[in-house]
């Protein structure tokens, strides 16, 4: 037997039929945000646990208001062709480049 579906849910499928179907891509991406960001928080809780490293408090404790000071990092010849390019594709996320 099929759940009945809450008061919350049945008002969002109302409105959402309301939109145009050239929306209905924005509300998926959005949709596949909200979705992303759950399972996030939800790592994030679990992993609540760690403790960082004591080089890892000094980093994040660390004053970097100074930062611009600092030469820019320079890339060694065919250094940067060691890495993979990403994208983001609409409906889909972030996507590593092959």
């Amino acid at each position: 037997m099929k759940k009945p579906m809450n008061a919350d849910k049945l008002r969002l499928k109302q409105q959402i039929d309301r939109l145009p179907d050239s929306l209905l891509q924005q509300v998926f991406d959005f949709v596949d945000f909200l979705l992303w960001k759950q399972k996030a928080n939800t790592q994030t809780l679990e992993s609540s646990e760690v403790v960082p490293t004591q080089e890892e408090s000094t980093w994040l404790n660390s004053d970097l208001s100074n930062l611009g000071a600092i030469e820019p990092y320079e890339w060694a010849k065919g250094e940067l062709e060691q890495g993979k390019a990403i994208s983001y594709v609409p409906g889909k996320g972030l996507v590593i480049e092959e």
